[in-house]
C-alpha cells in the first residue's frame, strides 16, 4: 500500500487547516480528508491525519475509486464528497479576514499535488519493478 499526505493551508498566512490522505492498493484508490472544525479551533496534525487516514481506508475498502475518478474531482465539493468530509459549519472557501480581504483555502491545489505525488510514485515503482532483474 502506498500513502500520500498533504496539508490543506490557507492561501494567506500559510496556516494548516486540514489534511488529505491518498491511498493506493492493488489498482484501487482511497481518499480521505479532515478539515478543522471551525475558525476558533486549532488544527491538530495527528488528529487530522488519523481522521483522514480512517476515511481513506473506508474509501479504499469500497474498491470503487479509480484514477479516472480522482482526475475528475476538480472542485472542492467533489473532493469533499469523495473524501467523506463536509466543510464544517461556518467555513467557506472564501471568507473575510482582518488582515486580507479574502482568506482562501487551497484544497483543490492540495488534492492535485497529492494525486500528482501518488501517480509519480506509482510510475517510479513500475519502472523500478521492470528494471530490477
Amino acid at each position: 500500500m502506498i500513502e500520500r499526505i498533504r496539508y490543506i493551508k490557507t492561501l494567506f498566512g500559510n496556516v494548516k487547516q486540514g489534511v488529505i490522505v491518498l491511498l493506493y492498493d492493488q489498482g484501487h484508490f482511497g481518499v480521505g480528508m479532515s478539515f478543522c472544525n471551525s475558525s476558533e479551533d486549532k488544527f491538530d496534525k495527528e488528529v487530522g491525519k488519523k481522521l483522514a487516514r480512517d476515511r481513506a481506508m473506508e474509501s479504499l475498502k469500497k474498491g470503487n475509486l479509480y484514477l479516472r475518478d480522482l482526475d475528475k474531482a476538480v472542485d472542492p465539493f467533489t473532493i469533499c464528497k469523495l473524501a467523506g468530509c463536509n466543510f464544517p459549519l461556518g467555513q467557506r472557501i472564501v471568507e473575510k479576514d482582518d488582515d486580507h480581504p479574502y482568506k482562501i483555502c487551497d484544497i483543490v491545489d492540495t488534492f492535485t499535488m497529492a494525486v500528482s505525488d501518488l501517480i509519480y510514485t506509482l510510475a517510479l515503482s513500475k519502472v523500478k519493478s521492470e528494471t530490477v532483474a
